[in-house]
């Protein structure tokens, strides 16, 4: 099912990266999270499940409305991520679970982006400052934007299928079940997809 809904043309390029980048993300991410527990007194639980929900139902309006516009002419990002959002909410996602990884490296991209521009306007924010209390607007749209280059990147069947499960919530468990592989191998396969999302580069869309 998953490569009906993606095709393999590119918005970016891809370069290597480094264990520290990837480290970087996850940082950036606990970071913002240990301010939003102080403030809130919540669980991480309880506060990453909160913004993801906000995150999602204003990203897919963003999706709805390009679609509708006519600029998504092809409707595969909206139909990838469509279903993406669908099965995502049958799952919690743990903030302290692999299974939010690539939630986390597609939002952390957005935000970055967000920050890039505003220095450009001598405007500097943190991420922790971007990613905020609620997602904004102007982050949702973002991370919409970046999602869909995800979803266009360019991959062989069996890793957008890896990446598509993934993005769904699914563990390394169930992913392997999905795609009849060992689960061994599922995990270098989301080595290169983490790799490949934190190497690439914010298209101008």
């Amino acid at each position: 099912m998953c490569e009906k809904l993606f095709d393999t043309t590119p918005l970016s390029s891809t370069t290597s990266t480094t264990p520290a980048e990837m480290k970087s993300v996850e940082a950036h991410f606990n970071d913002w999270l240990q301010q939003r527990q102080l403030k809130q007194q919540e669980s991480a639980r309880l506060i990453w499940g909160r913004y993801i929900r906000r995150l999602r139902v204003k990203a897919r309006a963003f999706f709805i409305s390009e679609s509708m516009g006519g600029r998504d002419r092809d409707n595969v990002a909206f139909r990838a991520a469509n279903a993406m959002f669908d099965a995502s909410e049958k799952q919690e996602l743990d903030p302290n679970d692999k299974t939010s990884d690539l939630w986390k490296i597609v939002l952390f991209r957005a935000a970055i982006n967000i920050q890039q521009k505003d220095q450009a306007g001598a405007l500097s924010l943190s991420v922790a400052e971007i990613l905020g209390e609620a997602p904004s607007a102007r982050l949702c749209i973002h991370f919409a934007e970046a999602l869909e280059q995800t979803i266009r990147l360019r991959l062989d069947d069996q890793l957008r299928n890896v990446l598509f499960l993934r993005l769904e919530g699914c563990g390394n468990s169930e992913i392997a079940q999905r795609i009849g592989k060992q689960e061994a191998e599922v995990e270098p396969q989301l080595t290169e997809i983490r790799q490949r999302l934190v190497a690439a580069k914010e298209s101008n869309v």
